[in-house]
């Protein structure tokens, strides 16, 4: 079995599953799962750094608001580089819908200063931070923003999003070749980590 869209409720069910498994996103550290995942926090890493490489001032962090080892391996990436130069964090988190951070920016945009950098945990939340950033502003003339996910949602924002984009057919190839490798091994105890890196896509949101 290959899961994806797994949540913590779901892994103890899961457990119990007599047949090789293999997960689609980072499994927590205490549990026995393999998985095969884009590498998060390298992502963001890249993210955070091309801002600051572009030379905005301020970055702030929207991430998601789910309790998912991803969702903090993204948030850890923000804070690595931000610490890195010694600059101040702004993390902020909302649901993974623009609708949702749409609202939440649209309660903070009058006290945002020109020249900031969004850096979003992904490209729905970029979406919404754009959204409500262009009813006053210009982007990225005045902000920039980032997603994270390069699955479509980046392209279909105006103006389109620069994102880190999944390798998504080289994520399938590894969990495929991954669970063949436990059924043909039996190895069904070893636990398997792969973390696959990801991709700058530059487009429009970003200076």
């Amino acid at each position: 079995m290959i899961v994806s869209g797994w949540r913590q409720t779901d892994l103890e069910g899961l457990s119990l599953v007599t047949v090789p498994i293999i997960l689609y996103g980072v499994a927590p550290e205490n549990s026995h799962f393999s998985y095969v995942d884009v590498h998060n926090k390298q992502g963001i890493e890249m993210a955070t750094q091309y801002m600051i490489n572009r030379g905005y001032q301020d970055i702030w962090y929207i991430g998601i608001a789910i309790d998912l080892p991803f969702a903090k391996q993204r948030a850890l990436g923000y804070r690595s580089v931000m610490n890195k130069y010694g600059m101040s964090q702004k993390v902020f988190a909302t649901e993974n819908h623009a609708h949702s951070a749409d609202i939440l920016m649209t309660n903070m945009v009058t006290s945002i200063q020109p020249n900031t950098g969004f850096v979003c945990a992904t490209d729905r939340i970029a979406l919404g931070v754009v959204r409500s950033l262009t009813r006053i502003y210009e982007v990225p003339t005045d902000f920039g923003v980032i997603g994270f996910d390069g699955v479509f949602i980046d392209q279909i924002s105006s103006p389109q999003l620069t994102t880190i984009r999944q390798p998504i057919a080289l994520i399938a190839k590894n969990l495929v070749k991954e669970i063949v490798n436990r059924v043909e091994s039996n190895k069904e105890n070893t636990r398997i980590e792969v973390n696959i890196t990801p991709e700058l896509i530059i487009r429009d949101s970003t200076q």
